[in-house]
This record gives structure tokens, sequence and C-alpha cells, in this order.
């Protein structure tokens, strides 16, 4: 055993200073104009790391300022911050019997994924223009479960007994598929338009706008049913609503590009869209989570209509090998990374 200790304590000082030993020079950032075309985002003329360094290099990055330093830290910050409000949502439930925890996890899963994988995409990505195209590939897969994750919610929980009543049988499958179908979108407009912005962008625009109305679906007749009935406050409803604001805020900030389209160059390194759009998406899956036991405690959920857990994570495993092959398949038209002696930008 006290070799194992010995071993163990010797492993941790290399790994110690492996991280200490930072090669990281912030004067080597580049402009846009040095980096490969792929790489480079609309209005941001800055802050971008060399190519073809060693991997050790871009880890060491995450503990310096350059334009994907904040992008890196919220999705770190918010996996943390999906764990605290996760377990303030179970907190006093019985996980193992109560079948409305259940949803609630799946999302929390999902959740941490994507942004895990968001922040592993931008810490690493500008290795090469391979591994951005490969890593960013994967930050899509993120996407993808955290809108089936979303789904399992809306329809297990936040859902209205008349649409649950009707779409239930089929919704699972559907959520899946759908998921599969707007991730191959994802990548198609990744491989096929990468150089492309604005036609990049608006094809995951049209994407998370048709996954994104499949997922609220199940909510909009809370609002009708509200709306008639005379005893049914609207304010009653504010959680979703609130939601349902923060999902908008994401694609504003998305697809807008602002502040930097307004002051090009000025937001490179802090203040442009895309951190924007990583802080609102945290918010908004801390106020899913929210809203989520807010109707647990308020609405007469059906829980014997709520797949086990194990049907619900099967189901999401199930999803991540779909989404593995689906990958695997638009990698492959993506050209293989040039050697570091061809492929270097000056």
């Amino acid at each position: 055993m006290s070799v194992q200790v010995k071993q163990f304590k010797r492993a941790s000082q290399c790994f110690v200073q492996w991280i200490m030993r930072d090669n990281f020079k912030s004067s080597e950032l580049l402009t846009a104009d040095r980096v490969p075309d792929i790489m480079r985002e609309q209005f941001v003329y800055t802050g971008y790391r060399p190519v073809y360094r060693s991997w050790k290099y871009y880890v060491h990055s995450i503990l310096h300022l350059h334009n994907e330093t904040v992008n890196i830290w919220t999705h770190i910050i918010g996996s943390f911050a999906i764990v605290i409000q996760l377990a303030n949502v179970l907190k006093d439930c019985d996980v193992a019997n109560d079948s409305t925890t259940w949803p609630v996890i799946t999302l929390g899963i999902c959740s941490i994924l994507s942004l895990s994988f968001s922040s592993i995409a931008h810490l690493l990505h500008s290795k090469s223009p391979w591994h951005h195209q490969f890593l960013f590939l994967l930050d899509y897969v993120g996407v993808a479960v955290q809108g089936f994750g979303i789904g399992i919610g809306s329809i297990y929980i936040c859902s209205s007994a008349i649409f649950r009543d009707v779409f239930l049988a089929w919704h699972l499958p559907a959520n899946l598929i759908l998921s599969v179908l707007i991730f191959s979108l994802y990548c198609t407009a990744r491989v096929k338009y990468g150089d492309d912005n604005d036609t990049r962008k608006s094809l995951m625009i049209v994407g998370t706008s048709l996954h994104g109305l499949f997922l609220f679906a199940p909510l909009v007749p809370r609002y009708t049913d509200c709306w008639w009935n005379s005893d049914c406050s609207m304010t009653s409803l504010n959680h979703i609503t609130l939601v349902v604001f923060l999902d908008v805020l994401c694609a504003v900030a998305f697809a807008a590009l602002i502040p930097e389209r307004w002051v090009p160059g000025r937001c490179d390194l802090v203040g442009h869209s895309h951190q924007i759009f990583h802080v609102a998406v945290v918010m908004t899956l801390v106020a899913k989570l929210s809203a989520m036991r807010i109707d647990i405690d308020t609405l007469d959920i059906p829980r014997k209509t709520i797949p086990s857990l194990t049907t619900l994570l099967g189901s999401l495993c199930l999803l991540l090998l779909l989404h593995a092959l689906v990958h695997r398949y638009f990698l492959s038209f993506v050209k293989s990374a040039p050697s570091r002696k061809r492929g270097r930008i000056k």
C-alpha cells in the first residue's frame, strides 16, 4: 500500500511540474489574417492562438487571456453551477422512488455533457484546422444532447395534460430521432459551409428553431388553458416564461453578433456575442431545472407515465452512440491535418 501511495505522490508531483512549466506567451497571439480562414470569427480581429503547438500549450492557455478564455471558463463554471442547481432541485427528494426526479437527472446529465464538450472544444480547437472541425462537431453533439434532455423535461414534467395524453406514446423516440437529424444538420453546416459564417449560422439557426418548436410545443397549451380559465393567473407561468425569454436571448446573442458588429475589434478578448451566448445558455439551463422543480411541486404529474431512469439514461446512451456514428461520418469529409512543417501559419 505504501508503494502505491509513493507512486501516486510521484505521479502527482510530475503532473504539477508539467502544469507549472507554462510555455504560453501572450505576445504570440495572432491577428485574424494570420490564422486559417475556418478559425476566424466575424468582427473578432485579435487574440487568436497560434496553430500547430503542443497540446500542453493549449491546456496552459486556459490560464491566460485570449479570445477563447471567457468561452472556456463560462462553461466550466457553468458545469459546476448545474451540479449545484441539480443538488438544490433534488434536495429532500426520494430519487430512488420518485419518478419525477428522473427527467431532472437526465436533463442535468445532458447539460453537464453539453457544457463540458463546449469547454473542451474552445480550449483545444486551435491545434489545427482538422482538430478545429473535430472538436466543434463534438461541441454540436453536446448541443443536440442538451436539446434531448430539455425535451425529456418538457413532456414528462412541464407538459400540459392534453398534450401529454395525445403525444406521450411517441414523444421519446421522436425526440431521439429529431436530435440525430438536427445534429446532422449542424454537421452539414460546419463541414460544408465552415468558411462561410453567414450560411453556417443560418443553417444552425434553422435547425435550432425547428428543435425549439418541438421542445416547447408541450408548454403552449398551458398558456392557452390559463388564458381561458378565470381561476388561473398568467403569473403562475412566470417560471416557464423566464425560460422562454432566456432561450430567445440565447438565439439573439448567437445570431446578432452584437456588440462586436457595432465596434469591430473592440470586444475581441472580453464582451463579444459568443461569450454572452455562453452565459445565457448557463442561465437558461439553471432556470429550466428550477422550473421543473416548481412544476413537480405544483402540477399533478402522472408518475406512472414517466419511464424508468434506466430507460431514460439508456436512451441517452443510444443517442450518444448514434451521434458518434454521425460525427465519424461527417469527419470523413474533413481534410486530414497537415504536418507541422507543411502547414504552420507564419
